[in-house]
């Protein structure tokens, strides 16, 4: 049984009770079907511009619940159902809450993602995987939606707001590894599956700047292929930190090798 959902705000009267139903699955997929049809947004709809400081802390989080669903996805895909289902749930338990967006003029999507977040919670992949992979997609465009429409192309492009983003990536991924190897359960699982995922993030969201010489860029690529050499080969986690902590350094310098580069 899946728990009953709380009033979502900008829904009016709609308040959804999933509790003493036989069918949560269908129910849930009409609620997605119904959330879609309200998912276009309009630019001019939203007056506030956002700090580049909440662009950034948007973006990071946006990149965390991404890496959920494809960690779930993987897990799901091998009949990991458990870890799959953890993952599905911490979008909604340890990131929505910093978002922080319900006072700002943007507390519409506010509202809207709370709902898919609970949505991607409470679907079990187990007894209905189609409706799962309806979920999953509804949340990446949801998230795509955002992305555009909260932090902008502007920011998103900029090389500097791309290697604060990395940054906070490659730090996230150092604690999560650390959690990891410290829990022997599923949870320490999620973490480290979360760790190697931001790596993989930070490192893709790398290869498609071109804002450095090769040098420059061929040792910071370099410096990832050793990182994830490091977890692939379950090394020691004071190696892992002695690699992590150079590059996290050498990612903060980048910006004045931007700037040079842009000069």
């Amino acid at each position: 049984m899946c728990e009953e959902f709380k009033y979502i705000p900008n829904y009016g009267n709609l308040v959804i009770k999933l509790k003493n139903t036989d069918k949560p699955s269908v129910i849930l997929v009409m609620l997605g079907f119904l959330l879609v049809s309200t998912l276009v947004f309009s630019q001019n709809a939203y007056a506030e511009e956002l700090s580049d400081d909440t662009k950034l802390k948007l973006s990071f989080s946006f990149e965390q619940i991404t890496g959920h669903i494809s960690n779930a996805a993987q897990n799901i895909d091998s009949k990991n159902y458990e870890v799959g289902k953890l993952h599905l749930a911490s979008p909604i338990a340890e990131i929505y809450d910093d978002l922080d967006l319900k006072q700002t003029t943007y507390h519409e999507f506010d509202g809207k993602l709370e709902l898919v977040l609970i949505l991607l919670k409470n679907i079990d992949p187990q007894t209905d995987k189609q409706t799962f992979v309806d979920i999953m997609d509804l949340t990446s465009s949801f998230i795509s939606e955002g992305e555009s429409l909260l932090i902008t192309s502007q920011s998103l492009d900029d090389p500097n707001f791309k290697l604060n983003l990395i940054s906070k990536l490659l730090l996230s991924a150092q604690t999560e590894y650390h959690d990891g190897v410290s829990e022997i359960n599923n949870i320490g699982i999620v973490s480290l599956e979360n760790s190697y995922s931001s790596i993989l993030r930070a490192n893709s969201i790398f290869l498609e700047m071109d804002d450095f010489d090769s040098q420059y860029a061929v040792s910071l690529s370099d410096q990832f292929t050793d990182l994830l050499f490091a977890m692939d080969n379950d090394m020691p986690i004071d190696m892992f930190d002695i690699i992590m902590d150079k590059l996290i350094r050498d990612v903060e310098d980048a910006h004045s090798n931007v700037i040079l580069n842009s000069a």
